[in-house]
């Protein structure tokens, strides 16, 4: 039988394909209204994972969900559990919006292969099959979200009850800007209406933003922080309900929602995030919201910036302009980066000690990189290396004076509306490439050249200024010099004596985000 992996799932969409995954949340009795049935059905949301995707879902439709054949189970009951690994066959994939799920049809079955270091029907899959996923599966079952929801109560063991407690009272929040792929995440946020980045440049439908999926409801929103960075946010099932999503969008005070987690949209490119059945909302009310504004400087001017004391703090700058971008490449043109060259924004680094790889001495595109100077270990199926984008450094404008600022990749990561850096290292066969509809190299080389085309384009720019000070060569640029250069991002060049900065976030100075 030939499995397919969850995160290759977008490959296979309108076709039924067979899987191994790690049940990881239950959530029966559902109810949704189809619209051109006029009829209410019930359905089941299983959340599944293996270790190429955390968190996939598959829909299940009809009264009960699905059960498991008598030889395979214990004895004790026929229904699935968390933490089961399960062989599912003749599930169709689908696709809507770029959000990529799974449905179990009339044709579709379920074998349990293992329960609690038990195994069970193996005759269709062979057992080194999938033994690396149990392994796997008992080193990451903490990132699972574990739990089991029934309409009326929810059914959860201790150790999720003492998860539930630590989410409650001591959940680590995180900005829009720090969110990656396949995490669960919790948002301080508010909400506002909006479309998907996708639909902006669609026709007009019947509903923007309010559909269905065969029945499933789906509504977006637009999720704001305080760092003015923004976010899709798919309410899905019972939170697309017309009442919450009013309530949501009326709510004037802060938004803390819980167990959030976050995809990439395969449309777009972009991440998004997603409610699922154990996602909470807590409304705060807006005379509670503490904000950190007194933290913040703000400034007109660079020169009154610069001549200001506030070291090792945040500071905003309005209204300026990016003169000059370096991106230690010539990348196809003098103006403009060519899609074929964006490769070469990104580096490759050692993903246990976080060093940049060394640059094998071969003109290729994407470059070839060596070992770990560290000789770091890894784990057996671990990846040894990973990708992100490769610093860069700016230079900002305004009236009369002219500031060189360090950009991390961090910072290049929002900056290139969340693309992965991986995506610019074309590894995929050209059956893929025809299949996928996004190309991440032409958006990110289209994101990189709005930068510098619009000279007229002011920016609203937070920057962190460094407590200790550098010696190197001033530099000087002409009022009319401005577009990119190929000076590498490392050999930073300021005004003698001046502090060196760190662009922490760039925004429009019209309230409207950068974008292709």
């Amino acid at each position: 039988m030939e499995l397919i992996r969850l995160g290759d799932a977008h490959e296979y969409v309108g076709t039924a394909r067979n899987f191994a995954a790690v049940v990881q949340q239950i959530a029966v009795n559902k109810r949704a209204l189809i619209q051109r049935q006029q009829r209410v059905s019930t359905y089941h949301v299983l959340h599944l994972a293996d270790p190429s995707k955390l968190f996939f879902k598959l829909t299940c439709w009809g009264d009960t969900p699905p059960t498991l054949a008598r030889e395979d189970h214990d004895g004790e009951e026929i229904s699935l559990r968390v933490g089961d690994i399960v062989l599912f066959s003749g599930c169709v994939i689908k696709s809507f919006r770029g959000n990529i799920d799974a449905q179990f049809t009339r044709q579709s079955s379920i074998q349990l292969l293992y329960r609690r270091d038990r195994y069970f029907n193996t005759r269709a899959v062979r057992l080194k099959d999938f033994y690396p996923m149990i392994e796997w599966y008992k080193q990451h079952r903490h990132l699972f979200l574990v739990m089991t929801e029934h309409e009326d109560s929810a059914s959860v063991t201790a150790h999720n009850s003492e998860r539930s407690h630590q989410s409650n009272n001591g959940t680590p929040f995180l900005r829009i800007r720090e969110l990656r792929e396949d995490i669960v995440a919790s948002l301080r946020v508010h909400c506002v209406e909006g479309k998907s980045a996708e639909e902006q440049d669609a026709p007009p439908t019947r509903s923007a933003s309010h559909s269905d999926v065969d029945g499933v409801l789906l509504h977006e929103v637009v999720m704001k922080d305080k760092w003015h960075d923004t976010m899709v946010l798919n309410l899905w099932d019972q939170y697309a309900d017309k009442r919450f999503v009013a309530r949501l969008l009326a709510h004037q005070g802060r938004l803390e929602v819980c167990g959030l987690v976050i995809s990439l949209n395969q449309l777009s490119g972009r991440l998004l995030a997603n409610t699922t059945p154990q996602t909470e909302f807590r409304f705060i009310d807006s005379d509670a919201v503490q904000t950190n504004d007194a933290d913040l400087s703000t400034f007109s001017s660079i020169d009154a910036m610069e001549s200001s004391t506030n070291e090792g703090k945040r500071l905003v700058l309005d209204h300026v302009t990016i003169a000059q971008v370096g991106l230690g490449h010539l990348l196809g043109h003098a103006s403009r980066v060519e899609p074929s060259y964006t490769p070469l924004l990104v580096e490759c680094y050692c993903a246990v000690c976080e060093q940049t790889l060394p640059v094998l001495d071969v003109q290729t595109i994407p470059q070839l990189y060596g070992t770990c100077p560290s000789r770091c270990h890894v784990k057996n199926g671990a990846k040894d290396r990973s990708w992100r984008y490769r610093p860069l450094w700016m230079v900002l404008r305004d009236a009369h004076h002219q500031l060189r600022v360090h950009v991390p990749s961090r910072v290049l990561t929002t900056l290139y509306s969340n693309i992965d850096a991986a995506r610019l290292i074309d590894t995929s066969s050209p059956e893929t490439s025809k299949r996928q509809s996004f190309s991440a190299r032409f958006a990110v080389a289209q994101l990189v050249n709005a930068l510098v085309s619009n000279s007229a384009q002011t920016f609203r720019v937070e920057v962190l200024r460094s407590t200790k000070s550098i010696s190197s060569q001033s530099f000087r640029l002409g009022l009319h010099d401005s577009g990119f250069s190929a000076e590498d991002g490392d050999h930073d060049a300021a005004t003698s004596d001046h502090k060196p900065y760190t662009l922490v976030t760039i925004q429009a100075s019209a309230s409207s985000f950068l974008s292709c």
